[in-house]
């Protein structure tokens, strides 16, 4: 998935967007419909990185006000000075990084409490960026006032889809695989 594609799929989930859908942890959900919908462009020359997908779509669109559920992200910068890495968004007590010197720029995740990030075995920074559509499209097929059960069967589905994308989908426990037993 290329960055505009990626800004074309997030509009068209925010326009699918019906009040009482939960688009992210906390905050106005309506002003996060519209974050989804109306992604600016960064004006000037965007910086220079690699022919890589995700940090393509961080040089050149501005997404400091987009948040999916708890995904935010980052700028692209070096994680550290000394990082040949770059970071890239942060949920909970993750912080992802990409790659962009591995082919497909290989993504990379840490958990708060490590000394530093591990590969992920083969995800890519595009398949990252569809797997982040596809978390988008879940917020807003499942209905407000679904059950526990309606809940677990689109979780369900839509764990299969991702893992049809990649087989390291699971590892982002997403969809709860990880409490599931997978």
């Amino acid at each position: 998935m290329t960055a505009d594609e990626f800004v074309a799929a997030l509009a068209a989930c925010a326009a699918r967007y019906v009040p009482g859908h939960s688009l992210r942890a906390d905050g106005d959900q309506a002003a996060a419909a519209r974050a989804w919908a109306t992604v600016p462009r960064r004006t000037g020359s965007p910086p220079a990185h690699p022919p890589d997908p995700l940090l393509d779509l961080l040089g050149r669109y501005d997404l400091s006000q987009v948040e999916i559920w708890q995904f935010r992200f980052s700028d692209g910068l070096p994680g550290d000075p000394w990082s040949e890495f770059r970071h890239v968004g942060t949920q909970c007590a993750y912080d992802y990084y990409v790659d962009p010197a591995r082919a497909g720029g290989r993504m990379l995740v840490m958990y708060y409490k490590d000394y530093q990030p591990e590969y992920f075995p083969s995800l890519t920074s595009a398949q990252f960026l569809e797997l982040l559509v596809l978390y988008a499209k879940r917020r807003v097929v499942l209905a407000p006032d679904a059950t526990d059960d309606e809940t677990a069967a689109c979780n369900a589905a839509f764990a299969a889809r991702a893992a049809s994308i990649s087989p390291d989908a699971p590892m982002l426990n997403w969809y709860g695989e990880q409490r599931r037993g997978r």
